[in-house]
């Protein structure tokens, strides 16, 4: 079943990939643009196919692993352990979006055209995230299996799959940032890694233990904690400010680390 989920996941995906790479340019210009440039160049590397297919295996095994008769009808598990997956997904999406632009040179061509930093920051964004977004809609078939055979709550879910969005966003400005700060790819994702383990599976560990002070800064960080309502189906308005406020500050210095390169 596992094998026939995934393909299913894998066309739902390329179908939403597809849609994006026509739409993006018409909604965003320039920016636009470089995402439709950043996103082909994903489909056309047979690493793509790789990495996605890699990935949807990886949740249909999750997913079946809860799948049993009489178990409860809800993607709240699956969520979950998405979001840890992803700490180490999205340091390998993420890695190349600007590094390999230095590696291979074109990034000086690129910050002389008449395209500002910020429309580079964002397209990259963009086209990164819009691969992501392709992944999550591919999992939407576990949703139609729950549907087909329990009676999941719809609601809960659509709020999951919010939240997933806004942790993706959130942690992908991450992954973009350090691949704005090194040439050097695997650095790039190791960094990533570390930094996404530190705020996504340590607080988790450390705030049994922990009091005052230090247990206040683990509670702040803690991106399970601040996923966990999101994943219930319940809207926490702190939870969205939290992983927005992320996203837009990670995006804003890698804007400033590119806009530092032009004055060296």
């Amino acid at each position: 079943m596992s094998h026939e989920v995934v393909q299913v996941s894998l066309r739902a995906g390329v179908t939403a990939a597809v849609v994006a790479v026509i739409v993006l340019p018409m909604l965003l210009g320039k920016t636009g643009v470089i995402a439709r440039r950043e996103l082909l160049s994903v489909f056309i590397r047979p690493l793509g196919y790789v990495f996605g297919a890699i990935f949807l295996l990886i949740v249909a095994w999750m997913f079946m692993q809860g799948f049993t008769p009489g178990a409860e009808a809800s993607m709240v598990g699956l969520f979950r352990e998405i979001v840890k997956a992803l700490i180490v997904v999205v340091p390998i999406l993420s890695m190349p979006l600007l590094s390999e632009e230095y590696a291979r040179g074109t990034i000086e061509p690129m910050m002389t055209a008449p395209v500002t930093e910020r429309q580079l920051v964002l397209g990259k964004f963009f086209a990164v995230f819009t691969f992501y977004v392709a992944l999550l809609a591919a999992t939407l078939v576990h949703m139609g299996l729950l549907m087909a055979y329990g009676q999941p709550e719809l609601g809960q879910a659509w709020m999951g799959y919010m939240g997933l969005l806004l942790v993706g966003a959130a942690f992908l400005s991450v992954g973009l940032f350090f691949s704005s700060l090194t040439r050097d790819q695997l650095l790039a994702a190791l960094l990533s890694a570390a930094v996404l383990a530190a705020v996504g599976i340590l607080p988790d560990v450390l705030l049994p233990d922990a009091t005052g002070l230090w247990h206040r800064v683990l509670t702040t960080v803690n991106v399970a904690g601040w996923f966990a309502d999101l994943s219930k189906g319940i809207l926490d308005l702190r939870s969205v400010v939290f992983f927005l406020s992320v996203t837009l500050f990670f995006l804003f210095v890698s804007v400033k680390v590119l806009e530092s390169r032009r004055w060296r």
